[in-house]
């Protein structure tokens, strides 16, 4: 599956890298590149059709290659990151479930690696990602900490959510379960250490970064709905 976006996305829309990558000839490029700058221009419907055929079945070959590719490719996914983790669609939900659990059970590991590499991007983001860690020492887990410190909880994710756009990744929710999952294949590894050597992180911690993203974006509603809720039970 993300092989088959890697290689639709630059099809579309930049055919040239897939040929300075070797996963596609010169008549291939050729073919592409008129397909791209006539798709408004061109009338002839049935010419447009023997293109699209044609580069349709070079698309399978081509994708079957990208697992044998070099870094080029790991860099190229990674820079289509977001239009391929929109592809992956149904398949994220499995991977927000388990980051959402991984947050929960591996809490005070997650807040020590927000409080890392999250910077001070957010006013009061430091002092509520501390809250945070005082809260994980007694033993709260997001879904409370969520519940019980709303408002530190949602400044702490938008810090999150600034280092996760600086890493260059989605910062939609769903987009960024998409490029988790997307890193967990084999052919999005290479991705992944390209992103992560971008990023100044290893693999591992660019990946746990995203994860707790992930994760803790699960538990954002219930944030919003307690910080609305305490101002009424404070006028009580």
């Amino acid at each position: 599956m993300v092989q088959s976006a890697y290689v639709q996305h630059y099809m579309n829309n930049d055919p040239q890298h897939l040929y300075i990558e070797g996963l596609i000839d010169h008549d291939t490029l050729d073919m592409a590149l008129k397909r791209k700058y006539s798709l408004t221009e061109s009338r002839d419907e049935q010419l447009m059709n023997e293109w699209v055929g044609a580069i349709a079945k070079t698309m399978g070959k081509v994708a079957i290659e990208v697992g044998k590719a070099g870094i080029g490719v790991g860099k190229g996914i990674f820079q289509a990151i977001l239009p391929i983790a929109k592809k992956l669609g149904a398949e994220a939900v499995d991977v927000a479930i388990d980051a959402k659990d991984w947050t929960i059970e591996n809490t005070p590991a997650v807040v020590d690696g927000i409080k890392k590499f999250a910077g001070n991007t957010v006013k009061g983001s430091k002092e509520a990602i501390q809250k945070l860690t005082d809260l994980a020492t007694e033993g709260m887990d997001f879904k409370a900490m969520a519940e019980s410190a709303p408002e530190e909880y949602l400044l702490a994710f938008k810090e999150l959510s600034a280092k996760i756009k600086e890493m260059g990744l989605p910062t939609q929710p769903k987009e960024a379960a998409g490029a988790l999952g997307a890193f967990e294949t084999e052919e999005g590894k290479k991705a992944l250490e390209h992103g992560a050597e971008k990023a100044g992180m290893s693999p591992d911690e660019f990946k746990a970064t995203l994860k707790s993203y992930v994760g803790q974006s699960k538990f954002v509603d219930a944030a919003v709905k307690a910080k609305e809720k305490a101002p009424r039970e404070e006028e009580k």
